[in-house]
This record gives structure tokens, C-alpha cells and sequence, in this order.
């Protein structure tokens, strides 16, 4: 703006902002997106879908998921609820060996979903590898 003027800005909302004056120049800002729980369990099921599993463990994989997103969606989730869902989720995937051979597309979900879960996750947290 020349001549001085003057602009206001209402409501702003991010990590990193810049409100300048003049010129500015910036070479590289970097973030990492963190979607929440129901992000972390849409990458569960992204990752559930592309493996090759037998349907009775698929199946029990999937329908956990579909009660712990449930449990999600409530405005007040239990968080005990989600987290014996999901170890149910490890369960089923450990003794077939998904949670190291897939470990790039599950651990860090089940890890965020853990982290978020808090002193309710720490039994998911050691089932990951």
C-alpha cells in the first residue's frame, strides 16, 4: 500500500503468519499437517484396504475401525472406548506380521491416534512395533 495506509486484519489462524508492511521475501516456510484422530483412522483404513489380508481378519480389523470412528464422531469421545477398538485393530494385524511388514502405512497413525489417546493408549503403544 503507499502513501501510508492503513489496513486491518480481523482474525488470522496458523502456525506462522506474516503481516508486513512492505516487501517481503520468503524462501521456504515448512509444517506438518496433522489431521486428528479421524484423519489418523481414514490413514488406517487407506492402509487396511492395500493389504493383503484374509477376510476374517480383515473384517475384524474393519469393523473395529468402524466402532472406534463412531466413538469419534460423539462430542465427547470415550477415549477407552477408541483405545480398545484399536488395539483390537493391533491385535488382529500383530500375529500376522502387518504391523512390521506394513509398518511405513500403520505405525504412525496408530502412534498419533496412541499419542492422542494419552494414558488411555499406552497399552496400543506397546503393541506397535
Amino acid at each position: 500500500m503507499s502513501g501510508g495506509g492503513v489496513f486491518n486484519i480481523n482474525s488470522q489462524q496458523a502456525v506462522t503468519i506474516n503481516n508486513v508492511a512492505r516487501d517481503q521475501t520468503i524462501g521456504r516456510q515448512d509444517a506438518t499437517l496433522h489431521a486428528g484422530p479421524l484423519g489418523d483412522l481414514a490413514a488406517l483404513r487407506a492402509a487396511l484396504a492395500e493389504l493383503s489380508l484374509p477376510e476374517g481378519p480383515r473384517r475384524t480389523a474393519t469393523q473395529a475401525l468402524d466402532a472406534a470412528e463412531e466413538e469419534l464422531q460423539r462430542p465427547v469421545p470415550d477415549k477407552h472406548r477408541v483405545a480398545d477398538r484399536l488395539e483390537e485393530v493391533a491385535g488382529v494385524l500383530g500375529p500376522l506380521g502387518v504391523l512390521v511388514s506394513a509398518a511405513d502405512r500403520l505405525a504412525g497413525p496408530l502412534q498419533h491416534l496412541a499419542g492422542w489417546l494419552g494414558p488411555a493408549g499406552h497399552a496400543l503403544a506397546t503393541l506397535l512395533p
